[in-house]
């Protein structure tokens, strides 16, 4: 993994927008600033890019943001030819080392996906459907049944006079 490397950041980036930008979309509106944002960054430390490569090519990449003493993952990208290899398995390991070997008190890999669970598949179709195991059915069937059971003998017996009451 070589981290800062030159125009490291600005590859990652790059092909981090290109992965997730719309198919009719030559080019997200904020490439350019991002790229200067994290070059502006990295000149005083608060910005770092990390890649994993084979050889010379560059399989995964990252970039973290530091905010106080904590490392924010940004933008990160994998060739998709090397999964077989887990490249972002390798890299996301490499840079929880690199951050504790920087001395950062945290990392943060944006653990929060709330958002997202109202979006659909870039490509398809949002499904939802539950699983309920049957044993399970059958249970809540039985007490919903049983339940209702003893609302009806409750309540008729409230209400209908006895046998052994008199007028």
């Amino acid at each position: 993994m070589k981290v800062n490397p030159p125009d490291g950041a600005e590859l990652i980036i790059k092909k981090w927008e290109a992965r997730w930008r719309p198919k009719d979309v030559v080019e997200m509106p904020d490439l350019k600033e991002r790229i200067l944002a994290a070059r502006f960054l990295q000149e005083r430390g608060h910005h770092h890019a990390l890649l994993l490569f084979n050889g010379d090519e560059p399989i995964a990449g990252g970039t973290m943001l530091i905010h106080r003493n904590t490392a924010v993952a940004h933008c990160n990208f994998r060739n998709q030819e090397y999964d077989r290899n887990s490249p972002m398995t390798h890299l996301i390991k490499l840079i929880f080392i690199w951050a504790k070997e920087m001395g950062f008190e945290r990392i943060d890999m944006g653990g929060s996906f709330q958002y997202k669970d109202n979006w659909a598949p870039e490509d398809g179709q949002k499904w939802k459907f539950d699983v309920f195991p049957r044993n399970k059915l059958i249970k809540e069937r039985m007490v919903h049944t049983v339940s209702n059971v003893k609302n009806r003998i409750w309540n008729e017996s409230l209400y209908r006079p006895h046998q052994y009451c008199s007028k």
